[in-house]
């Protein structure tokens, strides 16, 4: 079984993690937070579930991450209507 190429999408329509063993799709509405954890990107849900994006891992580039996740709240506060740039 080929393992999948991580990466995270925020679009429009949800946020699309890409994590070795699959795929997770989430609405912007149903992530309550979101913070750097020791896997990667962490989306929590308001149920008190989490979903991790192990893309924004250290061990996915190598490096830290701390540039790129700085991105990701000021995408998710724009709202399901705007792309992030």
């Amino acid at each position: 079984m080929p393992l999948l190429r991580v990466r995270l999408e925020v679009r429009p329509e949800g946020i699309v993690a890409v994590n070795p063993w699959g795929t997770a799709r989430l609405g912007l509405d149903g992530v309550a937070s979101v913070r750097l954890g020791a896997w990667g990107a962490e989306f929590h849900h308001g149920d008190g579930f989490k979903t991790t994006a192990h893309a924004l891992s250290r061990r996915a580039a190598g490096a830290s991450q701390d540039r790129r996740f700085a991105e990701l709240p000021a995408a998710l506060e724009a709202g399901p209507g705007c792309a992030p740039g």
